[in-house]
């Protein structure tokens, strides 16, 4: 069977069958990328809205106490460390 598809692209078995796992493993290689950015899209996301979140209770806390105090404080605190790259990595796994 793979000497006759071989065959009707002129070339020999040994040929087609390399010429057809370099595709699949180019094929690999090409959805393994994209997974991977998939993931570290899906980790940004998540961060941006835990942020949208965070910003949500500063502004409903402002609003009801009217008292910026030292919990705000440490929760932009928070959100700074969340902007470092070790964020993204862990986000990203």
């Amino acid at each position: 069977m793979i000497e006759t598809v071989a065959a009707v692209f002129g070339m020999g078995a040994d040929d087609f069958v390399k010429v057809v796992g370099a595709l699949c493993g180019g094929a690999a290689m090409v959805m393994t990328a994209f997974s991977r950015v998939i993931i570290a899209l899906r980790g940004a996301r998540r961060r941006a809205f835990v942020k949208i979140r965070r910003i949500e209770n500063i502004l409903l806390e402002q609003e009801l106490n009217r008292t910026g105090g030292a919990e705000l404080t440490g929760r932009f605190a928070e959100m700074r460390a969340d902007q470092r790259d070790e964020a993204d990595q862990r986000d990203s796994e």
